[in-house]
């Protein structure tokens, strides 16, 4: 009975052993997690009205640039601008320089700021602020134009930045 016992027991040993074993590695794969932060710019970019300069005028007034509807998310907004020389359609063209003056709170900071070298605040939280822009034709230009109807093209960029 005693080598009856010990088989038994010697078995219930073995059985209880871990036994360790070795395999090929399976199919293994990745998986790429993205998210999007929205940027979109939440605010009303208000530029002048088409218009008519007046010939000979070597200085005019073409309105303001301001910001509205501004989401409280926007901190500031940058406005810029680029143009074309008036142009006849017939390969006449009447050069033309714009300027734009900044106030901030009411008072020009600015003063005939060239917009090709000089991007301005046109808000900033918690400031009221706007740019007013001019077109220049110098009175040479104006003589040497042949008679025409003439057009020029500005086009208003804003950048709006999140602080």
């Amino acid at each position: 009975m005693k080598k009856f016992l010990s088989l038994i027991l010697a078995l219930a040993m073995i059985a209880c052993m871990s036994v360790t074993a070795f395999a090929d590695n399976g199919p293994s794969g990745t998986t790429t997690l993205t998210t999007t932060k929205e940027n979109t710019p939440k605010y009303t970019l208000n530029i002048p009205s088409d218009q008519t300069i007046p010939y000979g005028a070597t200085e005019t007034n073409i309105g303001k640039v301001t910001v509205s509807d501004v989401d409280p998310s926007v901190y500031a907004v940058d406005a810029d601008c680029a143009w074309t020389d008036f142009s006849d359609g017939d390969g006449n063209s009447i050069p033309l320089t714009i300027v734009f003056d900044s106030y901030l709170n009411g008072g020009k900071i600015h003063d005939h700021v060239d917009p090709e070298m000089y991007a301005e605040y046109i808000y900033r939280s918690g400031q009221d602020r706007y740019c007013e822009y001019f077109v220049q034709i110098a009175p040479e230009d104006w003589a040497a134009a042949v008679p025409g109807t003439y057009t020029a093209i500005i086009t208003f960029v804003s950048t709006y930045n999140f602080y």
